[in-house]
């Protein structure tokens, strides 16, 4: 394979893992509510809220796949999948949200848990944020390979 064909490969990879990235973390944002005190009860601003937290996850994801084209060493990781692949994936995501949980929650308070939320012992941060990074990148990385497999190549 040509260097154009792998670097347009990656292209189409970035758009298309972000495309899947923004919708499931989307739906995530909305099935997780029950889990948290809402900020507002203006709904256009519960929604611009669930689009901002997508956003975000959408960012977060992206940089650890950046990391993994790292640490693989190949624009075209994605073809060929290794388990430590979905593990760095994922690790990315959920150390990034274990922070950011503990200080927006715990230090800050710019959101809170409802009753519902479980609770990882000792750290207090809720289990729903990290059970996310621990499922949805993998699921948005097969759901992006699986696309992309269907696309004719050169």
């Amino acid at each position: 394979m040509t260097t154009k064909n792998m670097f347009t490969r990656f292209i189409f990879f970035i758009l298309y893992f972000s495309l899947f990235s923004f919708l499931i973390f989307g739906m995530w944002e909305w099935m997780q509510s029950p889990f948290y005190q809402d900020i507002s009860t203006d709904f256009n601003r519960i929604v611009w809220f669930r689009i901002h937290c997508s956003l975000i996850d959408v960012l977060i994801v992206l940089g650890s796949a950046a990391f993994v084209t790292v640490i693989r060493r190949k624009l075209d990781w994605f073809v060929s999948l290794k388990i430590g692949d979905f593990a760095l994936l994922s690790a990315g995501g959920a150390l990034y949200t274990a922070v950011s949980e503990y200080v927006n929650v715990e230090e800050l308070q710019r959101w809170g848990y409802s009753p519902l939320m479980p609770r990882v012992p000792l750290l207090g941060i809720g289990v729903i944020p990290i059970l996310q990074w621990l499922l949805l990148p993998a699921l948005v990385l097969l759901l992006t390979k699986n696309h992309l497999s269907g696309i004719k190549r050169d």
